[in-house]
């Protein structure tokens, strides 16, 4: 039996790796021979992604390819395609956040091109980061933007799997009967059409929700036609799944035996995926079994193996489980100093992860020594009529009763004290950014009114006094040399000149009269020469912002203009302003030299900082992408509140 199951294992990833590496050939060989660059872009996508499930580093490196041809040729659906795929390679090695970034990009971008179909795929795949990284809020939300465009606009395909992905994290948040009715719409909409694929997973999804509501056997149900569809499609990963499934089956119904044995061959078909996530929660389930079987040791075994994957993976949820049943595994050996010491960690990952269930694991902690008790005081009952040996035995038994539920109590007491001490913690960080906040907040105002007032002076106290004094110089023109009076006149002009360059430098007039786009096109307009273009693109910025807002905004995309001119040797730039319903986002690139990506965004120079303390300020985040030689792009993102 194993060695057939090996046999397939093996078997299949060869063959889809020969059927990968044939296309991959082919699109080599188209893309040397195109010079159409639109081509090249798709064929340069098209292999990166045939690389991404055997080599994501050189999957990543055909994408940064495309991604700089689209911009050097103003591809924008290029430059949207290699933005997904950046954000599909991140999620894939759990960088998050850079998968986020990637993807509102993305979605800024189609939303300028009136791309409905893509910006619903976008907030799907955004939803579907926050829903891997245990955010399930935002995800829920994404996924049910998504839902709405593709009812609208989309494909039954597009719409059942809307159902599906919404399903997922209902299932997540533990809402199952929310969840299974999402689920059986995708089964209304995609059964005619035959996905037998997708309905692996829907197959699944659905028997785990039935068997959290303890209806064992349509479960059971479920996962046998899944398995069935599974290995008849060829599908690895859904036949894991279902294996998984059909063992939490068995340890409901307490063949513990067949549960091992079906959990552990899901395990090793995950191992050969390559799939840590899935490794960890089955090891995690694997524990769990173990520790109900009274097999300690195999339970802490497994959940060490459980917890390696998930710090690998850097899984909250994952590490908060297996620190649970290695302090439980411990327990029950006895060996309270390690049991405590993992329960301190288990409650410090319960605590990022809102901390739902702690008294719940106290109280199955007070549960276990209460039926210890009972326990111990039933045997010392029955034996009352014998010896005074047994009788000692009784009284120290009693003894060891009373230790026990005192270290319980200290337990508890402990644990709340460390949770009114963190609390406590957390209030003080809050007050002392608060603190940082309102100083940040005075300097900025404190720059801004100086400013006014140094242009205002300028313009209307010593520009006044040239004027004037030009005016009676002229009076004198025809008593003293003329010459000399010329070149008097044309030195108060030129002092006149200077003072409104300056006045207008720190309070542009077209910023308070027309607002912050046109004075960013003057800004362009003026550096704008033989060596350096610039351009500026604010078709989705609709209305004017605060007086504040305009003039703090002004100052960065100066300071950054700025840092283009001095650092990037670039060639050409660009201005972008995006207004969304309750936030903006500018985007400001150029085709200069770059810098690291480890130093994007972590530069520590004046500018920098003014920049990041003026978005800061404003309640916005500010975010560096650059690479060496491929230009940088800095994407700004300002909340606008409800109005």
């Amino acid at each position: 039996m194993f060695n057939r199951l090996l046999f397939v294992l093996l078997l299949l990833p060869l063959a889809t790796a020969a059927q990968d590496t044939l296309v991959i050939r082919l699109l080599e060989d188209s893309l040397q021979r195109e010079r159409n660059d639109s081509l090249r872009i798709k064929y340069l996508n098209d292999i990166s992604w045939q690389y991404h499930s055997s080599d994501i580093e050189r999957a990543i490196s055909y994408a940064d390819r495309a991604g700089v041809l689209a911009h050097k040729s103003g591809n924008q659906w290029g430059i949207a395609k290699s933005y997904i795929l950046h954000g599909v390679y991140f999620t894939i090695q759990g960088q998050y956040d850079s998968a986020i970034a990637n993807y509102e990009r993305c979605l800024a971008l189609r939303r300028s091109l009136g791309d409905s179909a893509g910006v619903a795929a976008t907030y799907h795949d955004i939803g579907s980061v926050h829903l891997f990284r245990g955010d399930y809020g935002p995800a829920l939300d994404f996924l049910l933007r998504s839902l709405r465009l593709e009812q609208a606009y989309g494909t039954p395909q597009n719409v059942a799997e809307g159902f599906v992905n919404v399903g997922n994290v209902y299932m997540a948040m533990k809402r199952y009967d929310d969840a299974l009715t999402n689920y059986y719409q995708y089964l209304k909409i995609i059964t005619p059409q035959g996905d037998d694929v997708a309905m692996v997973e829907v197959l699944n999804n659905i028997g785990n929700a039935l068997l959290v509501k303890e209806r064992i056997e349509e479960a059971d149900s479920s996962f046998q036609v899944a398995i069935e569809l599974a290995r008849t499609k060829g599908s690895l990963d859904g036949e894991a799944m279902s294996l998984s499934g059909m063992a939490s089956v068995q340890y409901k119904r307490k063949n513990y035996t067949e549960a091992e044995s079906l959990q552990l061959r899901a395990i090793r078909i995950w191992e050969a995926l390559g799939n840590p996530a899935s490794m960890a929660e089955g090891w995690n389930l694997l524990s769990e079994l173990y520790f109900t079987n009274g097999q300690l040791r195999e339970s802490i075994h497994a959940a060490d193996s459980a917890l390696a994957l998930a710090e690998e993976i850097e899984s909250k949820k994952q590490m908060r489980d297996a620190y649970g049943h290695l302090a439980d595994g411990y327990a029950g050996l006895k060996m309270h100093e390690k049991a405590f010491e993992y329960l301190g960690s288990y409650v410090r990952y319960q605590d990022s992860l809102q901390d739902e269930d702690l008294n719940e694991r106290i109280a199955e902690m007070q549960t276990r020594f209460d039926t210890e008790r009972k326990e111990a005081e039933n045997r010392l009952l029955q034996q009352d009529n014998r010896i005074k040996d047994l009788q000692l035995a009784r009284s120290t038994t009693v003894r060891w009763l009373l230790v026990g539920a005192l270290f319980v109590g200290w337990v508890i007491a402990y644990l709340l004290y460390s949770r009114f001490k963190q609390r406590q913690q957390l209030r003080m960080r809050e007050a002392l950014l608060e603190e940082r906040e309102q100083r940040t907040r005075a300097v900025v105002e404190a720059e801004e009114h100086e400013r006014v007032r140094i242009a205002r002076e300028l313009h209307d106290g010593v520009g006044q006094l040239l004027a004037a004094a030009r005016l009676n110089i002229s009076r004198l023109e025809s008593s003293g040399s003329h010459e000399a009076l010329q070149t008097g006149l044309q030195l108060l002009d030129e002092s006149a000149r200077e003072i409104r360059s300056i006045s207008h430098a720190m309070m542009p007039t077209v910023l308070t009269s027309n607002g912050l786009v046109d004075a960013v096109a003057g800004l362009v307009q003026r550096i704008s020469n033989g060596g350096l273009r610039g351009s500026i693109d604010a078709s989705a910025m609709e209305g004017r912002l605060t007086v504040e807002q305009e003039a703090i905004l002004f100052r960065v995309i100066q300071e950054l203009i700025g840092n283009i001119l001095r650092h990037a040797k670039a060639t050409v730039f660009s201005v972008q302003f995006v207004r969304h319903e309750h936030t903006l986002s500018i985007l400001v690139e150029d085709d200069g030299r770059g810098m690291p990506g480890d130093m994007a965004g972590n530069a520590e120079g004046i500018g920098m900082k003014n920049v990041r303390t003026r978005v800061h300020y404003l309640g916005g985040e500010v975010y560096w992408d650059s690479q060496t030689g491929k230009g940088t792009t800095v994407n700004i993102e300002i909340p606008l509140g409800n109005g």
